[in-house]
C-alpha cells in the first residue's frame, strides 16, 4: 500500500507559475482519493495557511527550507516527501533523505537534452526511491541514466479551460481594442532569465510587421514588461519600441506575477488569441499551450524538447518551427544546450498561419480532443497514483 501521509515540497499553490498550479491540481486530488497531503511551498513567506482543505505550511525567512522540512516531516508525522521542481534544484534534498529515514520520490523537471557528463545534474534524483516525469521528453532523457522512472504527465483543469462563447470573447476583443478580423498571437509567460527568449519573439513580430505593413495583428505578451528590480528579466516594453513594434503589443494593466489572472480571465484570454505563440529554448512540458489547446487554440512553437509531443505528429494541434542553433546559457545550472528557434521559419510560419486562417478552425477540434486525453483527473488515476503504489509497494 502506499503512504497515506505525504509532503509535497514545490511552489505554493497560489504561487502563479506552473509549479504553483500543479501544486493547487495534484494535492487536491489526492486529498480527494484518501490521500494525507500535507503541502510545503519554498516561497511561502508566510505563516500556514489553508487553500481549501490543503494545508500550505509557511516558514519564517530566517530559516533554511531543509531545516524546516525536518521540523514538519517529525510534526505532522509524514512517512513519504515528494519533491515537484527542476532536476537542477535537488541538491540539498539526498542529505536531509538519509536524515529523516523516510522514502522520498522526484518529480523531475528538465527543459533541454542532457549532455554528458550528466552525473552532476542527476546526482540528486539517482538518490530518491524514484523519480516521476512531467513528459513524454522528460522520461526519455532520464531513462537513459535512471533504472525507476515513471511517467505522470501533467494535465489541464477540463472545468476551467474550454472554448468560450463567441459573444463573450468578441465583447472581450472589443473591450481590448481588437477588431473583429483583427489577429492575435499571444503568449504567457514569466519574464524571468531568456529561457522562454520573449526578445527574440517580439523581434519575429516586428519582422512579420514590417512584410505585412496592412496586416491588423497584435502580440499579447502576458508577462511583466517590465524590468524587475531584480535584473533578471527584459525591460520589453523598450525591445518592442527599439523594433518598431510597441503600439501592436498588448499585456496586461498589472504585473500578473503579483496580481494574477484567475482562471476564469485565462480562459477568456486563451480564447481570445488567434494562436499561441512561443520562441522558448526548451520546455520540460509546457502547461500554457495545453490550456489554450483545451480552449481550442492551436500553438506555433519550437520543434524542440517536449513541444512536438504537444503539438502532435503532422502539426495536427499546431505548427512546429524549426531551429537553426543552440546555446549554453551561463546561468543555466546544468549547463545544457537550449534550442534558438530559426527567426526566419518562425516569421513564415506566423505569415502561413495569418494568410491561412482555415488551418486554425481545422486544428480546433483536434486541440479540444486531445486536451481531453490530457485532463487532471484521468492523469492521476491512470499514471500518478498507479506508481505511488508501486514506488512504495516495492519498498
Amino acid at each position: 500500500m502506499p503512504p497515506k501521509k505525504l509532503l509535497w515540497l514545490s511552489n505554493s499553490p497560489t504561487t502563479p507559475s506552473a509549479f504553483g498550479k500543479v501544486t493547487a491540481e495534484v494535492c487536491t486530488r489526492l486529498l480527494k482519493r484518501g490521500y494525507d497531503v500535507i503541502a510545503a511551498g519554498n516561497q511561502t513567506q508566510t505563516s500556514s495557511y489553508r487553500y481549501g482543505d490543503l494545508l500550505v505550511l509557511g516558514r519564517l525567512r530566517h530559516e533554511f527550507f531543509a531545516d524546516v522540512i525536518r521540523q514538519y516531516m517529525q510534526l505532522y508525522n509524514r512517512d513519504c516527501f515528494i519533491t515537484f521542481t527542476k532536476i537542477s534544484s535537488l541538491q540539498w534534498i539526498p542529505q536531509l533523505y538519509l536524515d529523516l529515514c523516510t522514502k522520498w520520490i522526484a518529480y523531475a523537471t528538465i527543459e533541454s537534452e542532457l549532455m554528458l557528463p550528466a552525473e552532476e545534474t542527476l546526482y540528486p534524483a539517482r538518490e530518491a526511491l524514484a523519480v516521476l516525469a512531467p513528459s513524454k521528453f522528460n522520461y526519455n532523457q532520464l531513462k537513459k541514466y535512471i533504472d525507476t522512472v515513471y511517467l505522470c504527465q501533467l494535465g489541464v483543469n477540463e472545468e476551467k479551460y474550454y472554448p468560450e462563447n463567441e459573444d463573450v470573447i468578441e465583447r472581450e476583443r472589443a473591450g481590448m481594442g481588437i477588431g473583429r478580423d483583427d489577429f492575435v498571437f499571444g503568449t504567457v509567460s514569466m519574464n524571468l532569465w531568456d529561457r522562454k527568449d520573449l526578445p527574440r519573439l517580439i523581434k519575429a513580430f516586428s519582422i512579420f510587421r514590417n512584410r505585412n505593413p496592412d496586416a491588423n495583428a497584435w502580440l499579447y505578451l502576458h508577462t511583466n514588461i517590465r524590468r524587475a528590480e531584480n535584473e533578471r528579466s527584459y525591460p520589453l516594453g523598450l525591445i518592442a519600441a527599439k523594433y518598431g513594434v510597441a503600439d501592436r503589443i498588448l499585456s496586461p494593466k498589472y504585473n500578473p506575477e503579483l496580481c494574477p489572472f484567475s482562471d476564469d480571465q485565462m480562459r477568456i484570454l486563451y480564447n481570445i488569441f488567434d494562436v499561441y505563440i512561443t520562441a522558448t529554448r526548451g520546455e520540460s512540458f509546457c502547461m500554457p499551450i495545453l490550456e489554450s489547446m483545451a480552449c481550442g487554440t492551436p500553438a506555433i512553437a519550437p520543434n524542440h524538447t517536449a513541444l512536438p509531443e504537444l503539438i502532435g505528429k503532422g502539426n495536427e494541434r499546431g505548427w512546429l518551427v524549426k531551429c537553426s542553433d543552440t546555446i549554453i546559457p551561463l546561468y543555466f545550472p546544468e549547463f545544457d544546450e537550449q534550442h534558438i528557434v530559426d527567426i526566419n521559419e518562425l516569421v513564415k510560419t506566423m505569415e502561413h498561419v495569418y494568410y491561412n486562417r482555415e488551418e486554425i478552425e481545422n486544428r480546433k477540434t483536434k486541440c479540444i480532443e486531445f486536451a481531453r486525453t490530457m485532463g487532471w483527473d484521468r492523469l492521476i488515476d491512470e499514471q500518478l497514483i498507479p506508481a505511488l503504489e508501486e514506488i512504495c509497494g516495492n519498498e
